[in-house]
């Protein structure tokens, strides 16, 4: 997985933490799989979701080694079939319903070789 995201001013101010962003990412089914794998994400059954789902980024530094990592995308409608067996899906379904649309937040070291962060400060 490759993050290519800018500096958000902004929204670094306001967290307390350095803020990237990407408009848009396409996050895949594979992706997600990888993430289970690595014990990034749980409950998630990802057979119900499509093969890959358009979402903005966010990326908070949370220290020099870890960054909490948002993807989202208020406008996607999670399909019935994740609802199906809402055990399996649980996490996404309880973060989705929380904030809208499809909603999915993980913490990983910087140093994760399988994402690669491209930041850039350009304004």
């Amino acid at each position: 997985m490759h993050l290519s995201t800018l500096f958000d001013p902004s929204a670094s101010e306001l967290a307390g933490h350095l803020t990237f962003y990407s408009e848009r990412f396409e996050l895949s089914r594979e992706d997600i799989e990888e993430l289970k794998e690595r014990k990034l994400v749980r409950l998630i059954e990802t057979e119900a979701l499509p093969e890959m789902i358009l979402c903005q980024v966010l990326v908070q530094c949370e220290t020099v080694t870890r960054a909490k990592i948002t993807f989202f995308n208020p406008s996607f409608v999670l399909p019935q079939a994740v609802y199906d067996d809402r055990f399996l899906n649980r996490d996404l379904i309880e973060a989705s319903e929380r904030h809208g649309g499809f909603w999915l937040e993980l913490n990983v070291p910087l140093k994760d070789s399988w994402i690669r962060f491209d930041f850039s400060y350009a304004l």
